[in-house]
């Protein structure tokens, strides 16, 4: 498997049960915890020592008494103070912080910058997503099955996988040997990359992992038979330069399938969401151009756009994957939704799924085979 862009070497963290950050979270009372911790370190106190040896790398396997020893430092306390509440460094928990604190000033209008380095930071809110409809029950066939039916992938063509997320879609149907195709694996998102780097190295040379923008592909022209693009379009800024970079990489007589979801279906769970939460908002559900207008782009570049309406009406009977799947909204952090909040949540999906016997959604995704 080759790997082309930003692989940064990845330092082995140990895993932690993770705190939760408060809402109004602030960079001084986070490292006033850090110097606290250092001046229990100072004092041997016993509790410092653990968290010193429960978290950081350096400190795994070692005494109280070594830990006491050590050389540490306010950045190695700050480290673990990161690291109990679900980051892999303070440089991430801090970026994380200032972005959130940059969005709630226009909750409205997510940035780009904010949905990859908070919601695609790695795949664990794509993992919520996919286990949640793994979990349900489709009432006809599912959308992956639906889309590697219909794309014409062909043997030992070229594909590029525009924002290819954790590799789900080619490690369940890639089979042995990806019907003998070269995939180029490109996301902005470093832990997303990393996450197919895992699955899909089965396939060996077969998949190259490349980091970088939608917008701007770091390929030559006409370098590939088809380009697949699947949930990605709703994501982007400017999504006539998308398109009309999928175009320039593609070769003559070339096609890109790109998929992008309706708000329907989806949209009963984060209505209920707003019931049980006054302060939730998810006002991309009522901007219907901005999930209708795709075809008309498309076309803008593409002489010829084949469509579908590809539907995956499902039944869910899981509360707490439901919930996990709102959580996963990039949305969340932007207002104020204790746990409490959560469990009325769990509990309404759970009284629906008692009454009916299961919680229902019809679900529309809108497809495109377009041609060079």
């Amino acid at each position: 498997m080759r790997t082309l862009g930003a692989n940064k070497e990845k330092e082995t963290i140990m895993e932690t049960t993770a705190r939760k950050l408060p809402y109004h979270a602030d960079l001084r009372h986070l490292k006033a915890q850090a110097k606290d911790l250092i001046k229990d370190w100072k004092s041997g106190k016993t509790l410092a020592a653990t968290r010193f040896r429960d978290v950081s790398p350096k400190h795994q396997g070692q005494s109280n008494e070594d830990v006491f020893k050590s050389n540490i430092g306010l950045q190695d306390a700050q480290f673990v103070v990161a690291r109990e509440y679900g980051f892999s460094t303070w440089t991430e928990m801090k970026e994380f912080i200032e972005l959130t604190d940059k969005q709630r000033k226009n909750p409205n209008d997510l940035t780009e910058e904010y949905v990859q380095k908070v919601q695609y930071k790695d795949d664990s809110n794509l993992d919520a997503r996919i286990a949640f409809h793994n979990h349900c029950k489709s009432k006809g066939i599912g959308l992956l099955q639906q889309i590697w039916d219909w794309f014409p992938f062909r043997r030992k063509a070229r594909i590029l996988d525009v924002g290819c997320g954790n590799g789900n879609f080619w490690d369940t149907y890639g089979g042995d040997d990806l019907l003998g195709m070269h995939i180029t694996m490109l996301d902005t998102s470093e832990g997303m990359l990393d996450a197919a780097r895992e699955k899909l190295k089965r396939f060996g040379d077969q998949i190259e992992i490349v980091h970088g923008n939608a917008m701007e592909l770091p390929f030559a022209a006409e370098g590939f038979d088809a380009i697949n693009c699947q949930l990605l379009c709703h994501h982007v800024e400017d999504k006539l330069k998308v398109i009309r970079e999928m175009h320039r990489v593609l070769k003559p007589e070339g096609w890109a399938g790109v998929v992008t979801v309706m708000p329907n279906g989806l949209r009963r769970l984060f209505d209920d969401h707003c019931e049980v939460c006054p302060g939730a908002s998810y006002p991309e559900f009522e901007d219907q151009k901005h999930w209708r207008n795709r075809e008309g782009e498309l076309q803008q570049v593409f002489p010829k756009v084949e469509s579908r309406i590809l539907r995956n009406d499902i039944e869910a009977s899981n509360p707490d994957l439901m919930v996990n799947y709102v959580k996963s909204s990039p949305r969340v952090d932007l207002f104020e939704c204790p746990d409490e909040i959560w469990d009325k949540l769990r509990q309404k999906f759970q009284d629906e799924i008692d009454r009916k016997g299961s919680y229902e959604m019809k679900i529309e995704y809108q497809g495109f085979v377009c041609r060079k």
